[in-house]
């Protein structure tokens, strides 16, 4: 027999992020795009990092920051983790950049593949045992993006897969 739901203050609570695109991010972006990616749309390594909130009352939320050193400092990144320093007291996480050349690759991109696939990384690291020694590998993400630069127009979409319980924590 099922155990009775905790009372909602018993409840392990999530706070959402928000993300935080800088300009810089973006102004290198298109300087990648000109200068080394041009029409490769293959994944790229990125990394980000989540500030936490800033006050108990959650008025100023918690934050998803890429900047321009999100890139790292080789244009090469095929070897996959990127090493920065959050400017703030931050948790560094690892992550993806795909960026489509046309709106309709952009738009018809299998977004629940992509999930599904980071939510695998996160499942195989729990297993493994990695995530205890690297804790960062319970936070990847994904970023999809297409970038017009003769409009200097931007799209992008964020994917941060999220485990869910079969039962609330307590």
């Amino acid at each position: 027999m099922d155990e009775p739901l905790p009372a909602k203050d018993d409840i392990l609570r999530f706070q959402p992020f928000s993300s935080a695109v800088t300009v810089e991010f973006w102004k290198e972006l298109a300087r990648r795009k000109l200068e080394t990616y041009k029409l490769d749309e293959s994944p790229k390594s990125i990394c980000g990092w989540f500030t936490p909130s800033a006050k108990d009352d959650g008025r100023i939320p918690s934050r998803f920051i890429l900047d321009q050193h999100s890139f790292g400092d080789d244009d090469n990144l095929d070897d996959g983790a990127i090493s920065i320093r959050p400017q703030t007291n931050g948790i560094v996480v690892n992550g993806c950049l795909k960026n489509f050349n046309t709106i309709e690759d952009f738009k018809d991109f299998d977004k629940a593949a992509a999930l599904n696939q980071l939510s695998s990384q996160i499942w195989k690291s729990i297993y493994s045992g990695s995530a205890v020694e690297y804790p960062e590998e319970l936070l990847p993400f994904f970023l999809l993006s297409y970038v017009d630069l003769k409009k200097h127009t931007f799209l992008y979409w964020f994917c941060f897969p999220a485990l869910a319980a079969p039962r609330p924590f307590r």
